[in-house]
């Protein structure tokens, strides 16, 4: 995943290859370390899942979290400052239940991201910058923590047991994930390609409405610290009602400074024709 990453920052590789590169990545992972998705814990009435099943979904699921990454890091500090909540999050949970391996790897990254983020942010002649090579690998190891936090949560008799583990590991990035469902949905609705960059995604909404880099980062990581709190406080719901309020806030997320950003620049057209 590294490589192909680093091969895409120097020479630019079409998507249908990257994904191609992904997709291998992810076999490694799923059929040589075993790291996969075995139940869907009532998801659609559904829990266990059949071998083939669970690959597919896996699969699914990490290109998803990979591409994901890879596309919300169209401004300093945004995907590497989701990474860092949605790490600490699963590192804390992995502290108490006693995964410590899995915890030292989600405090390694946490503490590796928060140092590139004093130079990606606030860096001026040393500024440094993730590239494909960083939101790849970040999606990747994002994914693993996904799978392990779900099947860890499958028995419900353990002290820390999670309720609803997808709904709520989908809440951990919740920003990443939501917005690329939503551009890519949009992107096939209008028949272009799901992989074909433009300037619908959340951060650039945020931007046409004024506010800065740092200020647009700011708001999205609190937005999304905020949602993960909410989902840990409604855990207990039934799934599918959880699921809706993810999707409810997911639509006024995404929709909100859409709306208001195009309402803004009508009026800024309006006024100009005015001017004129």
């Amino acid at each position: 995943m590294f490589f192909i990453g680093l091969k895409d920052d120097l020479i630019e590789i079409s998507w249908s290859k990257k994904v191609i590169g992904e997709l291998i990545a992810a076999i490694f992972l799923i059929v040589l370390g075993d790291f996969r998705f075995t139940n869907l814990h009532g998801f659609l009435g559904v829990h266990e899942i059949s071998y083939m099943a669970s690959i597919i979904i896996t699969l699914v699921v990490m290109i998803g979290v990979v591409n994901a990454m890879n596309l919300i890091d169209g401004i300093d500090g945004l995907a590497a400052g989701l990474a860092v909540i949605a790490s600490s999050c699963f590192g804390f949970w992995f502290y108490v239940d006693g995964q410590y391996e899995m915890m030292v790897l989600a405090a390694s990254l946490s503490g590796t991201l928060l140092a590139f983020l004093g130079f990606n942010v606030f860096g001026t002649e040393n500024k440094i910058f993730m590239g494909d090579t960083g939101s790849l690998l970040l999606g990747y190891i994002m994914t693993l923590f996904v799978i392990v936090f779900n099947e860890s949560n499958i028995q419900q008799t353990a002290l820390w047991h999670v309720h609803n583990a997808p709904i709520v590991s989908f809440a951990i990035l919740f920003i990443p994930l939501f917005d690329t469902i939503r551009v890519m949905g949009v992107r096939i609705m209008h028949k272009k390609s799901p992989f074909e960059p433009d300037r619908t995604h959340i951060h650039h909404r945020l931007l046409d409405l004024g506010f800065t880099h740092f200020q647009t980062t700011l708001i999205l990581l609190v937005i999304n610290a905020a949602f993960i709190i909410l989902i840990f406080l409604l855990q207990n719901l039934n799934i599918h009602i959880l699921a809706v309020i993810v999707l409810t806030a997911g639509l006024l997320k995404s929709y909100i400074p859409t709306y208001i950003a195009l309402r803004w620049m009508k009026r800024s057209r309006k006024v100009v024709f005015t001017l004129d």
